[in-house]
Formats: structure tokens, C-alpha cells, sequence
């Protein structure tokens, strides 16, 4: 494992998270700066009230999951990116230096994939504590309808048994994605040796093809369903499989095509 004290911006890392938290609850500030309880069109009734009630519906786990699901199409993305960059940069800068077997070099080289895709979910379920904590507080943990997120025949069915067992649903589909992108985001690095070439091809493919691949193919094999899925409704077991078929798809394609250029 490398290191922590290597990695480049570490010690700005802690301002991602309050970053994205100031996004997720950008309304609810705004709600309490701007509210006007004293307002001449609410002088008949509880102002107070009021403010209070609508802020405890933007607080609440609903309403804060609704706001966390709007910004990770384009916020995680760039988070993969910044963490595909310290992968380059200590690969370039340390492990280049690996006097060694070329097994014990691709050991080191997965391991600080996995360590990439560990920071960017360490990022991901911090925020989700922080939404979970929040809502708990102010005891607004309800979730209803939440058998519309499955298909009514699937054994994902079981995670819409109430508000808990639907954060952990949550928690697994996305920390599984976003552990599964950055890894293969790293490894587009390894194949281009170039961070930008490699950084520009993952958001195209995340972003770029998006609109046109919607038009005509199922979502769920469109490569940012992968990450989104959890907005979806009707959701199986089989589908929630599918969404990681482009990434298997590129990488065989990409694993195929560096074996060929060697030989």
C-alpha cells in the first residue's frame, strides 16, 4: 500500500467533502438566509412554523438524497479524474522505481488502484453518513413509496422492506460503481500512459456519449446508468448487472488490443 504522505493535494482533500455538502444543501441555506417568516403574504399564519416545516423536508433523508443524486452525474465524475491523477502522479513519480519482479510492480500498481477506488467510496459514504446523521436529528428518516425503485418480482425487492434496508441497497450499488469507474479509469492510464488522454476518454464516455446512447439503446447499458441507477424505477438484479457490461466491454476490448500491439 502507498503511502498517504505521497499523495499530491492531500492536504486539501478534507474540502471536497464540505464542497459537496454546501451542494447537496444549497437550498436549505439559502432557505434560511432568504425566508422571510414576517412576510406581508404570510401575516395571517405561522411564519415560523412554516420556515421550519419546509426545512425539515429539505433536511430530510429524502429530500437530502434527492439533492446527493442530482450532483453525482457530474461531481463524481471529476472526483474519479482527481484520483486518476494521483494515481499517474505516484506511479510516474514512485513506482517507476520499483527495482523488482514485474509481478511485484503490478501487485503495487492494483493495490493503488484499489487504494484510488477506496478514497473516491471513503468520499462517497462520508457525505451519505453526514445526510443520514443530519436527517436522524432533525427525525425525518421516513422514505415512502420505495417499492417503486424495484421490480416487483426481483430479490432486490427485500431493500424496499423500509428506510434502512434501502441505505444499504443504496450504499452497495454505489460504492460498487464508483470503486468498479475508478479502477477503470486507472487502468486507461495504464493503457494510454498518458493522464490526460485518459481523464478526457473517461468523461466522454460518461458524458459525451451519454445523450446519443439514450436515444437508442437500453439505459441500462448506457455507462453512466452504472453510477445513476438508484433514480431508476423498477430496478432487477439482472439490470443492476447490465450497467457494468460497457466498462467490462472496454476493458476486454482495450486488454485485447495492448496484448495484440505487443505481440
Amino acid at each position: 500500500m502507498v503511502k498517504y504522505k505521497l499523495f499530491p493535494f492531500r492536504r486539501s482533500m478534507f474540502l471536497i467533502p464540505i464542497l459537496f455538502l454546501g451542494m447537496i444543501y444549497h437550498a436549505a441555506i439559502e432557505h434560511i438566509l432568504f425566508f422571510d417568516p414576517k412576510a406581508p403574504d404570510l401575516a395571517k399564519l405561522d411564519g415560523a412554523a412554516i420556515k421550519q416545516q419546509y426545512l425539515r423536508t429539505m433536511l430530510s433523508i429524502q429530500g437530502s438524497l434527492f439533492e446527493y443524486n442530482f450532483f453525482q452525474s457530474f461531481i463524481f465524475p471529476i472526483l474519479i479524474v482527481f484520483a486518476v491523477f494521483i494515481y499517474h502522479f505516484v506511479k510516474t513519480r514512485h513506482l517507476k522505481y520499483v527495482i523488482g519482479k514485474q509481478r511485484d510492480y503490478d501487485r503495487r500498481l492494483f493495490s493503488l488502484k484499489c487504494q484510488m477506488g477506496g478514497l473516491i467510496v471513503g468520499l462517497f459514504t462520508i457525505l451519505l453518513l453526514v445526510i443520514i446523521g443530519i436527517a436522524l436529528v432533525i427525525n425525518r428518516m421516513e422514505y415512502p413509496q420505495l417499492e417503486m425503485y424495484f421490480n416487483p418480482h426481483s430479490i432486490l425487492r427485500i431493500f424496499a422492506r423500509g428506510t434502512w434496508a434501502y441505505l444499504l441497497y443504496y450504499f452497495l450499488i454505489k460504492a460498487s460503481a464508483l470503486f468498479v469507474q475508478t479502477l477503470f479509469a486507472c487502468y486507461l492510464v495504464d493503457y494510454y500512459v498518458s493522464f490526460p488522454k485518459a481523464a478526457l476518454l473517461y468523461l466522454f464516455l460518461l458524458w459525451g456519449l451519454a445523450p446519443i446512447l439514450y436515444s437508442f439503446l437500453p439505459v441500462y447499458l448506457v455507462p453512466m446508468s452504472n453510477l445513476m441507477i438508484t433514480a431508476y424505477g423498477g430496478v432487477s438484479l439482472w439490470q443492476v448487472a447490465l450497467t457494468y457490461l460497457p466498462f467490462l466491454l472496454m476493458y476486454g476490448v482495450l486488454k485485447v488490443r495492448k496484448s495484440y500491439e505487443v505481440d
